[in-house]
């Protein structure tokens, strides 16, 4: 699919349906946060519009949780850090 998580919520698609209907066929999922518009200000995960602990469970089977940043006015290096240690206080992957 190519897609990932920011791209299903831009679309007006829920991320967890998307990912519940590609089912094991999804391997990895690429995580942003924000208001969710496309290149609207990028926020820590877990702080925006997407429905992370849905989205998680949803894809329990992924073998990868990717964070990544595209566009913020925070500080990268607060933003990764805020983003690496997030997923696993969600309950998944580990840092």
């Amino acid at each position: 699919m190519g897609d990932n998580s920011a791209c299903a919520r831009v679309t007006f698609a829920a991320p967890a349906a998307v990912l519940t209907q590609l089912g094991r066929r999804a391997v990895a999922v690429h995580l942003k946060d924000g208001p969710g518009g496309h290149g609207e200000q990028q926020t820590p995960i877990g702080t925006g519009d997407l429905q992370v602990p849905a989205l998680l469970a949803a894809g329990e089977h992924l073998a990868w949780h990717i964070a990544e940043i595209d566009t913020t006015e925070l500080d990268v290096f607060d933003l990764l850090e805020s983003n690496r240690t997030a997923i696993p206080d969600l309950g998944r992957t580990v840092a």
